[in-house]
């Protein structure tokens, strides 16, 4: 029997802090297709950039 088990009480400890984050997301593009009351973000014409610049 494998006694290097996992345990799953080890998963995940509070308090979280800056390093442990939980969910992230990316966004290749500032170019979003909604346009929403309340939105922090500016909806920028030239959003999306060519593949050279992201490199």
């Amino acid at each position: 029997m494998n006694t290097n088990s996992l345990n799953h009480l080890d998963y995940y400890r509070l308090p979280w802090n800056l390093t442990d984050n939980s969910i992230s997301w990316l966004e290749p593009t500032s170019k979003c297709n909604l346009y929403c009351e309340g939105c922090y973000r500016l909806n920028e014409k030239d959003g999306h950039k060519t593949l050279d610049q992201i490199k």
